[in-house]
């Protein structure tokens, strides 16, 4: 056994490095082919995007998209018109800017022009204290809209060059300052700022830590390690109970306490309702990852409330109502009948 454990080592590197091979060339083909793809897509689908424009031209009906693409026409077209709206609005307040697609940014540009014969966005010079936008780029999540996070720098540095004031929101009211430091710990890393992704702005305390009890706790998971070589699956296998354990301890045991918000100068006992897990995702290998951690839970009689998971009608309880409504609207079936 002594001598076979170099050679079962050498056999592992030697798989993954061929992994780590097939996975770049696999990488690198659906770059090739996406490329190759979206042109081929894009003839294919023209005429799909002529017959839907002659529908809605025969409907007389508008989408959101038509509704932008005409206003703004409208706005930047017509100076009677531009000219009544930017008189018209003094002010304008735009939350969660991020989200703004580059009609959208145009537009808003246009209403808050100083110059009123201007048409073109990028050169337009804003009524100072016009225009007020908020926003941040790392949670623009909406390409799929497009929104543009590119649209969102590009305006903020429009504004700016133009004698806007830039105020960045750093203190955080709710976490405590252990939690933000491992925050900015994380994120400061990976969010170093590019054409594409946004420069992390570290978080600043407005609470204190508490006392008599740490802010960020690392669960260790134990039972993989034990092996040679630790898989991925081993570990998530072995999460759910280790969770479950360090839940019910935190309730019960820990003589924990929290805030709340209606209360937040006053300090309260630990509940379960109080804890949240959150998921990455609801499926990993084929299996639905919240099922164990329900089970570990319900084992140690810790009250939960599972929202959005895919296991729900798998589960005994519900399998058995089941087969009761279908005894009760079909009693001729037999296997239903028995299972109620």
């Amino acid at each position: 056994e002594l001598n076979a454990a170099p050679a079962t080592r050498l056999h592992m590197l030697d798989f993954l490095a061929a992994r780590d091979a097939l996975t770049m060339a696999l990488d690198e083909f659906q770059q090739r082919a996406d490329a190759d793809l979206a042109a081929l897509l894009q003839a294919e689908l023209l005429a799909c995007v002529d017959e839907y424009e002659a529908l809605k031209e025969r409907e007389g009906a508008l989408d959101f998209l038509d509704l932008l693409l005409k206003a703004r026409d409208l706005v930047r077209g017509n100076a009677a018109v531009r000219h009544h709206f930017q008189s018209r609005f003094k002010r304008i307040f735009v939350d969660e800017f991020q989200d703004t697609d580059p009609l959208q940014a145009e537009l808003l540009l246009l209403l808050a022009s100083r110059d009123g014969a201007e048409t073109e966005w990028g050169r337009i010079d804003p009524v100072p204290g016009k225009l007020f936008l908020v926003g941040d780029p790392k949670q623009s999540i909406y390409r799929f809209r497009r929104a543009d996070v590119g649209i969102y720098h590009e305006v903020c540095g429009l504004l700016t060059a133009r004698g806007a004031r830039r105020v960045e929101l750093r203190r955080s009211f709710r976490a405590v300052p252990n939690i933000q430091r491992t925050v900015n710990a994380a994120f400061a890393q990976a969010m170093t700022g590019s054409a594409t992704q946004s420069r992390y702005v570290p978080l600043e305390p407005f609470r204190s830590d508490p006392a008599a009890q740490p802010s960020v706790v690392v669960l260790p998971v134990p039972e993989p390690y034990a092996q040679r070589f630790v898989a991925a699956r081993e570990i998530e296998r072995s999460l759910p109970d280790a969770v479950g354990a360090f839940v019910d301890w935190l309730v019960r045991h820990s003589g924990w306490t929290v805030t709340e918000r209606r209360a937040p100068d006053t300090r309260v006992p630990l509940e379960a309702r109080h804890i949240c897990i959150l998921f990455r995702r609801f499926v990993s290998y084929g299996e639905v990852i919240t099922r164990p951690y329900v089970k570990a839970l319900e084992a140690r009689g810790v009250r939960h409330l599972l929202v959005g998971g895919r296991a729900f009608h798998d589960r005994e309880e519900i399998e058995t109502l089941r087969a009761g409504l279908a005894a009760i609207g079909w009693p001729g079936d037999q296997l239903s009948v028995f299972a109620s």
